[in-house]
């Protein structure tokens, strides 16, 4: 029986076992220095059953000298200095791929011919392309033999001049431009060490990691990007969106939130503000399977701290979460499918308390100068002395909560108590830090007193009107935990109310506690 006879019954063989499931799986790995040679041996019978013939006799000496028994190149190998992968049919080699030179230049690429057609060459190249990327080559070259030409042109290499002949070869220079690699995780998300081309079909069970940036400001907005209409996708190009991308390989997901953010906004945002909103295995029509990150990143900057390069981003807005869902409706945000939580995400991150930011500045656009109390107001001047004096506050750090825009800082103030007010509302923090500046004992910061506490401990706190706006029992919990963790021992609260009922009676709680269990009757 001729060679030829011999190698077709082998195909047809592996080839119908493999259709049965029967076998043994085709495995890959990089090459141990035991690998070395019996892979180099492989290469030479491959090339003599199908390169020789298209060289001159010369070459095969050539190929001998300068590959198959090159000690210098063989050293490297083995040390792993050069790298080598290898295909195993058991502990069989039947494929390999290597380079030589060290500069990104792939010189051997051999798959026994009993295994040709079955993907087996280009799961090397996948692997030797994912190393010489990871090592900076953003430019790959090798010589394609006339017999191997259409593999390199179907898996992407393009040529890069015209058939040369050189030392008794015959081969076509080609390049390759690799995209970035991404790590392979399993389905519990952890990197198992393998990785992939962007754009490259995953195996069955492979998944890689993309994430989503949502940017928030304490007025209830989210920081949203226009995709520079250049992809030729109508379904992309020119529509708004948040920030997202695919993680790198090396990236943990963090990470790559703000490497994405940063290339796309020229923002640095602040890792300690960031809150992983869920993760999300998905599935695409096609199969391709990856993890979904979602962030969120609190982010008070203004617009024009934005800097996009007119690269992947156009352009930038701050939008209300209304805003992003009228675009959508309309389409010039992107598909809401491609971001199924976004409901979710917005009943979480906009809290409804923010509406009374919406009325500030609604009260200012008509012309308004004040909203609330006045400092002038002889029933809470009246209160608040009497509160002062009989907890001896003056000289002392009071906190209020929802300090709207300082008419109680000013008073308290000016009976001598050191002073911190919060507040939701950016309109009411701008007017309060106006209204104090004459106080050089006095502060005002942004703050959501029911996700966030206040740095520090204090004397006392006073919160007027403010528990009230809160309509949740968890969110008058989480309020009432905040506001107790801010107080000394000991220390004392107001919750001060105003009410039209004539007949509503005063009562005095003993501690936080009792009114975080509903103990509490606000004063008037």
């Amino acid at each position: 029986m001729s060679t030829y006879k011999l190698l077709s019954l082998k195909l047809w063989y592996n080839q119908v076992t493999k259709e049965l499931g029967g076998g043994k799986m085709i495995t890959y790995k990089k090459a141990s220095a035991g690998d070395v040679r019996p892979a180099l041996d492989l290469a030479l019978r491959v090339f003599m059953a199908f390169e020789a013939a298209e060289n001159e006799p010369g070459a095969t000496c050539r190929f001998k000298d300068d590959i198959v028994y090159n000690n210098a190149a063989i050293q490297n190998w083995e040390r792993g200095m050069n790298s080598m992968y290898v295909a195993m049919d058991g502990d069989e080699i039947i494929g390999v791929i290597g380079e030589k030179w060290g500069n990104g230049h792939i010189n051997l690429v051999f798959v026994d011919g009993a295994y040709h057609r079955g993907g087996i060459a280009t799961e090397l190249m996948n692997r030797m392309i994912c190393d010489l990327k990871l090592r900076g080559y953003d430019k790959i070259t090798l010589f394609s033999s006339t017999y191997g030409l259409p593999f390199y042109l179907r898996y992407g290499f393009t040529p890069t001049g015209d058939e040369q002949r050189s030392d008794g070869f015959t081969f076509i220079p080609m390049a390759y431009e690799p995209n970035e690699i991404w790590d392979v995780l399993d389905q519990n998300g952890n990197k198992t060490g393998r990785y992939a081309e962007r754009g490259r079909m995953m195996r069955t069970g492979d998944y890689h990691l993309v994430v989503h940036v949502w940017k928030h400001n304490d007025r209830g907005e989210w920081l949203i990007d226009q995709r520079t209409p250049r992809y030729g996708d109508d379904r992309l190009d020119g529509k708004w969106e948040t920030t997202g991308g695919a993680a790198v390989a090396g990236d943990d997901s963090i990470n790559a939130a703000l490497r994405e953010t940063k290339e796309e906004l020229g923002i640095d945002l602040d890792p300690c503000l960031g809150t992983l909103f869920k993760r999300t295995p998905r599935l695409s029509d096609n199969g391709h399977t990856w993890f979904e990150d979602v962030w969120v990143f609190r982010y008070n900057e203004p617009i024009e701290s934005v800097a996009y390069d007119g690269g992947e981003v156009c352009c930038a807005m701050w939008a209300t979460v209304g805003k992003i869902r009228d675009m959508m409706a309309s389409g010039e945000f992107v598909k809401s499918e491609l971001y199924p939580y976004f409901d979710e995400l917005a009943e979480k991150y906009t809290p409804y308390y923010l509406t009374y930011e919406r009325r500030y500045q609604a009260v200012y656009a008509a012309g308004a100068t004040l909203w609330g109390h006045s400092a002038d107001d002889d029933v809470l001047i009246n209160t608040l002395t009497e509160w002062i004096e009989k907890h001896d506050l003056r000289g002392k750090m009071v906190v209020e909560y929802a300090c709207g825009e300082g008419s109680i800082g000013v008073i308290l103030s000016k009976l001598g108590c050191i002073y911190h007010g919060v507040d939701i509302a950016p309109s009411a923090v701008s007017r309060s830090k106006q209204k104090l500046t004459e106080y050089p004992d006095a502060s005002v910061s942004m703050l959501d007193m029911v996700n966030e506490r206040v740095d520090g401990l204090y004397d006392a706190a006073i919160d007027s009107m403010g528990l009230h706006m809160i309509v949740t029992d968890a969110g008058r919990k989480q309020y009432l935990d905040n506001v107790n963790a801010a107080l000394k021992d000991d220390a004392p609260a107001l919750f001060f109310r105003e009410s039209y009922r004539a007949d509503l009676k005063s009562y005095q709680v003993g501690s936080i506690n009792r009114i975080s269990r509903g103990k509490f009757y606000p004063q008037n």
